[in-house]
């Protein structure tokens, strides 16, 4: 049996974590693992993360804890909510399948693979027996990352004629003569779009628009991709997939990137040959990269800059769903529905962005954008993890809606990027299903953010590289018992040996036997079965 107690991170810190949470908290839904099992739960699955940065471990651990909430069991195996109460758009047992890839790619660095697993069976039976269009995702793409870490073959031939039967299910919305798909905004979970309202040419918001998007394309893309993977590890051809996402990828290049605004961007839904792309830059511009979907030393890295701008995505709890400097930017209290994606920072979007921007700086060669604004922008992520409210005016309440208080950690739906105030929240609280409805959300990732992206955990099928993006003046950080493959990962960085005594330098260990060191923080890679360790 795998040693779980931990080595190098304080004994104490976890149990500090919880015990704040619980205090704070207002326990309206339980599941499967109540907040009285929450330190139980976490400590028997969770990575453990010891850092100097107090705003990014509070937020890990907190990410950690409301995750846990969203595990129920059911008579069909366990699944995943995006909710804690009820909503009426959800399906059997409160699930959506829209976040579904964000609970899988989080949820994959829990130890115990079954929460998982019987949630990617389940969801797949459930949208596979539906006649009505669902939400998008990435099924096969978030299967494969799943398996990387929890290596289960049994698991991936099973699941697999799903996984397949789903990508062809959405052929349906091939454009004719094209190989680009389109799919309505609202249905990718992003509704009142900028660019849905310019490809209506309407002075008002627009609830859900058809177009060519770049979410749809690169999810069937990294799909194809993925189905390719999963069959030839199973000693299957992939080669049809591995055809259908080079010509996808060369086509979405051709016709979604805006050579005027320098980003990928939506396109009609029935383009002609003389049609371009839309002219706004939408943060959704970025997700291509979350597939490695665009060819290197192409220029198109070149977007990367609006991340940073001021007038683009950048604001103090951003990024922004829509560039600052567009007419179409807004931020609304009075009109429309509570969900738009026409200007407020969404959590969803913020985490596609992020793993997006950790393939780039992994994975890519380029000069536009820095370990440094991943780091900042991982900060301002982190930062919005509390509760705050404001009135529809934009000042600041002095009295908070009990029982919850100012400051509290929390995650909700979307946020105001000026203010850090929760939008949607802002706007619904106040109707029957308001109070609650975002408490908890769970609709994006944030501990793979900071597991894979970074600390550079970077698993693969026959190895795992280890290349942390921390900040140069960190002096110290492990990241302790990550799994991969039966095995129990740990990185410690001590820069003069006095932090952990282990010596100085990093420190890779496999199932607590130190494997390899450096000086530095550099790159590193373990091959499976490269050593007595593996």
């Amino acid at each position: 049996m795998q040693n779980l107690v931990s080595i190098f991170t304080p004994p104490q810190l976890l149990t500090d974590y919880v015990e704040k949470f619980n205090r704070s908290d207002f326990e309206h839904h339980k599941n499967m693992f109540s907040n009285a099992d929450a330190e139980c739960f976490m400590r028997d699955n969770i990575p453990l993360l010891h850092c100097p940065d107090k705003e990014i471990e509070q937020a890990y651990y907190f990410r950690w804890w409301t995750f846990r909430k969203h595990i129920r069991e059911t008579e069909e195996g366990v699944v995943i909510t995006e909710f804690l109460p009820d909503v009426k758009w959800a399906k059997k047992h409160n699930v959506i399948s829209c976040p579904s890839g964000h609970h899988v790619r989080e949820g994959r660095w829990l130890r115990n693979p079954e929460f998982v697993s019987d949630y990617m069976r389940f969801l797949l039976k459930l949208i596979l027996s539906m006649d009505e269009r669902t939400y998008s995702y990435w099924a096969a793409d978030c299967a494969w990352a799943f398996s990387l870490i929890h290596k289960d073959d049994n698991l991936l031939a099973e699941i697999l004629p799903g996984l397949e039967k789903y990508y062809q299910r959405m052929q349906a919305y091939r454009v004719p003569g094209s190989e680009l798909y389109h799919y309505s905004d609202m249905l990718d979970g992003m509704e009142n779009t900028a660019g849905g309202r310019l490809l209506m040419q309407s002075p008002e918001l627009v609830f859900q628009v058809e177009s060519v998007r770049p979410t749809v394309n690169s999810y069937q893309y990294g799909d194809a991709c993925a189905l390719a993977n999963i069959k030839e590890h199973l000693g299957q051809s992939g080669s049809d997939y591995r055809r259908e996402a080079q010509a996808l990828r060369s086509e979405f290049q051709q016709r979604l990137w805006n050579k005027k605004l320098g980003f990928f961007t939506c396109l009609p839904e029935d383009f002609q040959p003389e049609d371009e792309p839309v002219d706004v830059r939408e943060q959704i511009g970025f997700i291509p990269w979350y597939f490695h979907l665009p060819e290197p030393d192409k220029g198109y890295e070149s977007c990367w800059r609006q991340l940073m701008d001021s007038e683009g995505f950048s604001a103090p709890f951003g990024p922004t769903t829509c560039e600052q400097r567009h007419p179409f930017f807004e931020l609304n209290y009075e009109n429309g529905s509570g969900c738009q994606w026409c200007g407020p920072s969404w959590p969803f979007a913020t985490s596609q962005t992020l793993t997006a921007l950790a393939n780039l700086l992994h994975d890519y060669e380029q000069d536009v954008i820095s370990e440094t604004d991943y780091f900042e922008t991982l900060k301002i992520y982190a930062a919005s993890h509390h509760f705050r409210e404001r009135t529809s005016k934009g000042e600041e309440q002095k009295e908070p809606t009990a029982p919850f208080s100012f400051g509290q950690p929390w995650i909700d739906e979307s946020i105001d990027p000026r203010f850090g105030n929760w939008l949607t929240r802002d706007r619904i609280k106040h109707t029957p299903e308001g109070e609650f409805r975002g408490k908890d959300y769970n609709h994006s990732t944030f501990c793979d953010l900071v597991i894979n992206g970074l600390i550079g955990i970077r698993p693969e099928m026959e190895k795992l590289v280890i290349h942390p993006l921390t900040p140069p003046d960190w002096e110290w950080f492990c990241l302790e018992k990550i799994p991969w493959q039966g095995h129990l990962i740990s990185v410690i960085w001590d820069r003069d040996g006095t932090k952990y005594e282990v010596g100085a330098g990093l420190h890779i260990y496999v199932d607590d036997q130190k494997w390899a060191h450096s000086d530095t923080i550099k790159r590193h890679v373990i091959i499976q079965d490269s050593s007595p360790a593996l």
